[in-house]
């Protein structure tokens, strides 16, 4: 029985080693949509997303394997690798990244419903030094107090996934952009409450079902960033993989970055349906600088993978 929990691909395996059912994979990403529309069948998801030990005790198990497949799947290839697949390999990774975006903006906008959630209160919760910004240290050790086990690489991540810089820190206001809604109005007024501000000066301060929703948000953005880095790994062992000549494919006007309305085409072209909404999910991805518009240097800080660690 396999089940995809929270964007990660983690499994139970009935009889079976994990390591068994991921070395049999020579295609992860056809197991991902199989593994996908499975947990699409799945009638009690929210239990199995509660629990906390799923991820602790799978965790190991992907770090290991995941990006030992995404090699493996690439290794024999690489020397036949048309270029033609450039395309069709990001075309696959845009796939992927749309469905675990579209589906952390449904758990976002769950938070922001919260009538004692602001993203400012919970900034001065993670920026205990007071210097204005967090790194990896202080994600750690805030969301420790969410019961969620993370560490720095995983937290770089998601401070990769934020920051408009180069560097692995986030201000105050690339942290509230992590909450931002995309352009849902129920979400945009949740944002926008008229109540006076709750005085929140540590954790125990948000209500229960604040604080579980806070959590949920960073557990599926931890394992959101966890499975799209073997990705961006996977294109970077590519030696024939252009980020230059893809750029290009989507820039369609030839103006230097990539709109809205090419990577909507682009996405249309190989046949992945998505409303303008999801597609926004992903776009903003890309558009580190929240200029509305994928500059060269957004799209290959997006698919270039952290270095390893010294």
């Amino acid at each position: 029985k396999l089940d995809l929990i929270e964007g990660k691909i983690s499994y139970f395996v009935e009889g079976l080693k994990v390591e068994e059912i991921f070395n049999s994979v020579e295609k992860p990403f056809e197991f991902y949509s199989q593994a996908k529309s499975k947990r699409q069948n799945q009638q009690n998801l929210k239990n199995t997303l509660d629990s906390i030990e799923i991820f602790k005790s799978m965790d190991l198990a992907v770090s290991k394997i995941i990006p030992e497949i995404l090699t493996k799947s690439t290794v024999n290839k690489k020397s036949n690798l048309p270029k033609d697949n450039e395309e069709l390999e990001f075309a696959q990774v845009l796939r992927i990244q749309l469905d675990l975006d579209k589906e952390f903006e449904a758990i976002k906008g769950e938070l922001l419903k919260k009538r004692d959630f602001y993203p400012d209160e919970l900034f001065r919760l993670f920026d205990t030094d007071d210097k204005g910004y967090i790194k990896a240290p202080h994600v750690v050790k805030a969301l420790s107090q969410f019961d969620i086990s993370i560490t720095e690489t995983e937290a770089n991540l998601i401070l990769k996934r934020f920051s408009m810089s180069d560097e692995k820190v986030l201000s105050a206001n690339e942290f509230a952009y992590i909450f931002a809604p995309v352009d849902s109005e129920p979400n945009r007024k949740a944002l926008q409450k008229s109540l006076v501000k709750a005085s929140i000066h540590k954790i125990s301060d948000f209500n229960p079902d604040t604080k579980e929703a806070i959590k949920k948000v960073f557990l599926r953005l931890k394992s959101n960033e966890f499975f799209s880095e073997p990705l961006r790994q996977k294109l970077s062992k590519q030696p024939l993989f252009d980020f230059y000549e893809v750029f290009k494919l989507l820039d369609k006007s030839g103006m230097g970055f990539i709109s809205f309305n090419d990577m909507k085409e682009f996405l249309t072209k190989h046949n992945v349906s998505a409303t303008p909404l999801e597609v926004l999910c992903v776009y903003r991805r890309y558009d580190k600088r929240r200029q509305n518009k994928i500059t060269f240097n957004d799209f290959t800080k997006e698919l270039t993978p952290l270095p390893p660690e010294k």
